[in-house]
């Protein structure tokens, strides 16, 4: 199907207006508000019509008609709209493409169908044309794997695995088991020995009861002492810190906010200075200032620039007519008839002459000289006399060249190149005569209103970087400053520390009965020589009790034999579970390597190659199975769709869109976009004109644009039709 003309008589404000499009690719170029996007709605809904619950631009109206005409098989076919219905010869779409959601997303694009990447994200339509057969379901069974090989093996030796925890399990088994036997006949001997230290230790206690006490306390004070000189430590460290204010959680959050919201404005007031310095270059020599104040000026000439040419066309017809009247005429004029008379008395005169001559003759034979001479006055008078008489009448002659419209022509034209010229004057600009001025004046005018767009965002730019780096400072005041932030959270951070390290040692020194703010034993050390004796016997008997107690806790060994056996099948059993795990993953991980080297979709090839032309060979698709989200890879590096820039995500949703409608469609479906290109930068936006020039020769493109940069660019490349809208 390819589209040859476009006729609307009536849809929204666009009336009886007519396009002829190429069989390639064709670029409708207008400003806003010129009917774009109404056009470009009127052929959506002629082809795929969005049915009665329609809520698009523009609305319904009872007269709403006109047709399509296209070529199919070729034969020529013509589809008329009359406000609800579509009458005459229905395109036959493949499958899928009828369908108003998938054609306005992937075959009729505006910038917000552009967007929508669930369509070729989620669904049948990534499964048919974004995978191989099968391949929508290896995410999950490479998860599947996965877990399997880390819940079994893990990934290291100190990973919290299965294998890891019955291999523990089992080691710390055998020690039990053997430590078991050998201290069943242990256990005897402990508890005589516990015995004998027991009398031994009731008898020392009976002779030094009257000091224990005293004895107590100093010994808890002799082993805190340590603890004590570690806490007047750190309270030295503490008062160190001096005053300071603190850094709260919220304080560091909020600074950060104000950090990164502070660069976000100096960044945006930069990108927009440089913006600014191109629009300025565009001017060329032109002040923007005086540029500026000559604007009226200019778009006063720009309206008058069609009168001027008619006038300068009058008065050079007016001025040609009068100089075509100033030849020489060399047809005889009739006379007028009030002159007739004047010629009978020249007869006469003619023939008194010649009378007289032979009347003088008789006298001087000289005189006869006289009577030729009377008869040809005489014969010139009937002669000029007879075609006065007999002349037919002549229509009167036109009258000459109004001279005062001529004067007001020249003064008009004359005034209008005056004011073309002091306009190039005030903007210290060569004149190249009054077209050529007209024409740089008008370029110089749209490049002003793009330079002044910028410049007015210049300021409020930065109004913002300045309301942010107040916020920032403000915050820091507190501080004295950025150092001081800094400062003082160290000092913050030093004194959790200090504080943290403070409360466990205080704690432990109450644990033994003692205050940490008393650091001074208030007894001396008691002279008890039997003292260090009864702590060794208590020491010893601990020891003892702990044994016995470690002896008894190990339980019965066939119990122990019997959990053995039981760790043993079922590490058998994890390590069986993990190699089935390790054999699926390398199973799958080989398929995918194998089958997206070499068995890759033809959409992705194609998407990949448009991706590639618009972004000069930076960026390739990547779509791999084993990964449910559509993503890109940058060299060795791959970013995801949710790490996508507005250009790099326009770039990629329209790449694979196209090599879609190229495959769904198979050539047969025209491509119609509206506006796609306008998140593009220059070099996007020449990439995408390639891509779609090289789409245009297997199937029709139709872009509609108000970007002058992009009709440039489509002008420029061969095959690319652009006309006006």
């Amino acid at each position: 199907m390819r589209i040859r003309r476009v006729r609307i008589d009536s849809f929204g404000a666009v009336r009886g207006r007519e396009y002829d499009l190429a069989p390639g690719m064709t670029v409708l170029y207008g400003p806003n508000e010129s009917g774009k996007s109404t056009t470009m709605e009127f052929i959506r809904e002629a082809i795929v019509s969005s049915g009665k619950k329609r809520n698009l631009y523009p609305s319904r109206s009872k007269s709403d008609s006109g047709t399509v005409v296209y070529e199919e098989g070729g034969e020529t076919k013509t589809l008329r709209l009359e406000y609800k219905e579509v009458s005459g010869d229905r395109p036959a779409l493949p499958p899928g493409v009828g369908d108003h959601r998938m054609f306005t997303s992937v075959f009729a694009m505006t910038p917000s169908g552009l967007d929508d990447e669930t369509v070729v994200t989620e669904g049948d339509v990534r499964n048919r044309f974004l995978t191989v057969p099968g391949g929508e379901r290896m995410p999950d069974a490479m998860k599947a794997a996965d877990d399997l090989v880390e819940g079994n093996l893990g990934k290291s030796a100190a990973s919290k695995s299965r294998v890891n925890r019955l291999r523990e399990e089992k080691a710390q088994l055998k020690e039990r088991i053997k430590e078991a036997r050998a201290r069943v006949d242990e256990y005897g001997d402990l508890s005589a020995r516990r015995d004998a230290l027991r009398e031994e230790l009731a008898r020392l206690e009976e002779q030094s009861r009257s000091s224990d006490e005293r004895r107590d306390l100093y010994n808890r004070y002799r082993d805190q002492r340590g603890n004590y000189e570690e806490l007047r430590s750190l309270r030295q460290k503490t008062e160190g810190l001096g005053r300071f204010a603190r850094v709260t959680p919220d304080d560091r959050e909020y600074h950060d906010e104000l950090v990164a919201a502070h660069r976000s404005k100096s960044d945006a007031v930069d990108a927009n200075a440089r913006e600014l310095e191109e629009c300025r270059s565009r001017l060329g020599e032109a002040d923007p200032r005086k540029v500026n104040e000559c604007a009226e000026r200019i778009r006063y000439v720009e309206s008058g620039a069609k009168s001027y040419r008619d006038d300068r066309r009058e008065l050079s017809r007016l001025r040609s007519e009068s100089a075509g009247r100033a030849v020489v005429d060399t047809t005889p004029e009739p006379l007028p008839s009030g002159n007739r008379r004047g010629f009978g008395p020249l007869v006469a005169a003619g023939a008194v002459l010649a009378l007289a001559g032979l009347v003088l003759s008789l006298f001087n034979v000289y005189a006869l000289a006289l009577v030729p001479v009377g008869a040809a006055v005489a014969v010139a008078g009937l002669v000029i006399r007879r075609p006065a008489e007999e002349a037919p009448d002549r229509p009167p002659p036109e009258e000459p060249t109004d001279t005062h419209l001529v004067a007001d022509l020249q003064r008009s034209v004359d005034a209008f190149e005056s004011e073309v010229s002091g306009i190039m004057s005030d903007l210290s600009m060569e004149s190249s005569g009054t077209d050529a001025d007209l024409a740089t004046l008008s370029a110089l005018l749209e490049s002003l209103r793009e330079y002044n767009g910028v410049d007015r965002r210049s300021l409020s730019l930065r109004n913002d970087e300045v309301t942010a780096r107040g916020h920032l400072m403000d915050f820091l005041a507190r501080f004295g400053g950025e150092q001081g932030y800094a400062e003082c959270l160290r000092k913050t951070e030093e004194e959790a520390q200090l504080s943290t390290r403070m409360q466990a040692v205080s704690d432990a020194i109450r644990r033994s009965g003692l205050d940490p703010g008393e650091p001074e034993c208030p007894v001396e050390e008691p002279d008890d020589p039997l003292a260090g004796r009864i702590g060794e016997i208590n020491v010893s008997i601990g020891e003892i009790n702990q044994k016995m107690q470690s002896i008894l806790d190990d339980g019965d060994i066939e119990s122990l034999m019997d959990r053995r056996s039981v760790l043993k099948a079922e590490l058998k059993e994890a390590l069986v579970e993990g190699a089935v795990g390790l054999l699926a993953k390398r199973i799958a991980e080989a398929a995918c390597e194998d089958i997206y080297s070499s068995v890759q979709p033809g959409v992705v090839s194609t998407a990949d190659r448009y991706l590639s032309l618009m972004t000069d060979g930076r960026y390739r698709l990547d779509t791999d199975p084993r990964t449910k989200d559509l993503s890109v890879r940058e060299g060795e590096e791959s970013k995801p769709m949710q790490s996508w820039s507005s250009g790099l995500r326009a770039q990629v949703l329209l790449s694979v869109k196209l090599a879609i409608a190229k495959e769904m469609g198979g050539g047969s479906v025209p491509v119609v976009l509206d506006d796609v290109l306008l998140p593009f930068d220059s070099e996007r936006k020449r990439g995408a004109c390639t891509a779609l020039a090289e789409l245009s020769s297997e199937m029709q493109v139709v872009m509609f644009t108000c970007d002058a940069e992009t009709r440039d660019i489509c002008s420029t490349i061969d095959g690319v039709s652009v006309i006006p809208v």
